[in-house]
């Protein structure tokens, strides 16, 4: 079942709606088609377990990407430069002298068309050539699917010419607690790459083991600060990583069939004033982005991200919640 509810008004009169997803157990997501963001993701009890906003006006500002849809490209591209088929594009920079998540109006800041299933709903976006430079016109379909499992994000894309691709969703997780400090989590992982001092990478890893981000048994986040994207094998469906709830009575795993996925533990959030008058402040949230690793397009050792015509970008992520009494 979706029920939709008005949840603001543009500045240009375009009506943004909540599209709200129920699964049989009473589990909620909130969708919306500004941004394509997941506004709220509520157990079957009613707690919410995403950060994000009650106002409209709170997305429109300047804020961490909370639940929005990332795209073209996902991460950092280094001077927001990169040659295609020999060919230069400068795109529009947003962090120094670099890009993060597209640039300053990326898919976060673009209204989306909806259509409805019956328990689904696509958001599509039609981002034309030459958007903050990027080359070529790249259709845009976000999926978003609930049950009594969790919630299901499909991702398609198709471009008019060789383009980058590496689109994900950027939710931040709390499952109880005023930080994820006390969060245990697990990686399944391999390496994670080496970033320089403006979160760029440039090809180079390093094994999890006897790192500082060896979570690859399940232990408390504490005061481990982590912004950097992790490496597995395969390209199926397949466990990415696991959250736990202070108390270790609920879990979030993150699944996907992306080469890895980046963690942040919202380190510099900030203050803001969230939902519900939540103040959230740095570490109230942790982000999983299952996507390729950044600056990809301009490295020779990890998998391309260039998607030409004729072909289909097509990704999904499964945020699957599991819930376990107490004794």
């Amino acid at each position: 079942m979706i029920t939709i509810e008005k949840f603001g008004e543009l500045p240009d009169g375009q009506i943004i709606n909540a599209y709200r997803l129920h699964a049989p157990n009473k589990m909620t997501a909130a969708i919306l088609n500004y941004g394509a963001t997941l506004q709220s993701l509520c157990l079957p009890n009613g707690q919410d377990i995403v950060l994000g906003f009650d106002s409209l006006n709170d997305y429109l500002s300047p804020h961490p990407y909370f639940g929005t849809a990332i795209g073209r490209v996902a991460n950092r591209i280094h001077g927001g430069r990169f040659i295609i088929d020999g060919q230069s594009f400068q795109v529009d920079t947003n962090e120094g002298p670099n890009t993060l998540h597209s640039g300053p109006g990326g898919f976060d800041r673009k209204v989306w068309d909806v259509e409805l299933g019956q328990s689904s709903i696509s958001l599509k976006h039609v981002s034309p050539h030459n958007d903050q430079g990027y080359p070529g016109e790249l259709q845009t379909i976000f999926r978003y699917a609930l049950d009594n499992e969790g919630l299901r994000l499909d991702m398609i894309a198709d471009s008019s010419a060789p383009t980058p691709v590496n689109l994900t969703g950027h939710s931040y997780f709390n499952l109880g607690d005023a930080t994820i400090n006390d969060h245990a989590l697990s990686l399944n992982a391999e390496s994670f790459c080496i970033v320089d001092a403006a979160g760029i990478n440039h090809g180079e890893t390093r094994e999890l083991k006897s790192s500082s981000f060896d979570f690859m048994a399940s232990r408390k986040i504490s005061e481990t600060q982590i912004d950097h994207h992790f490496n597995l094998a395969g390209t199926h469906l397949r466990k990415m990583a696991t959250l736990f709830s202070p108390k270790g009575e609920r879990r979030l795993t993150i699944l996907s069939d992306l080469p890895g996925f980046q963690v942040y533990t919202g380190d510099f959030i900030g203050k803001l004033t969230g939902k519900g008058g939540n103040v959230y402040q740095d570490r109230s949230g942790i982000a999983f982005e299952p996507q390729y690793p950044p600056n990809a397009i301009n490295l020779q050792t990890v998998p391309e991200t260039i998607l030409r015509p004729g072909e289909t970008w097509e990704h999904s992520i499964l945020y699957k919640i599991e819930e376990r009494p107490l004794r």
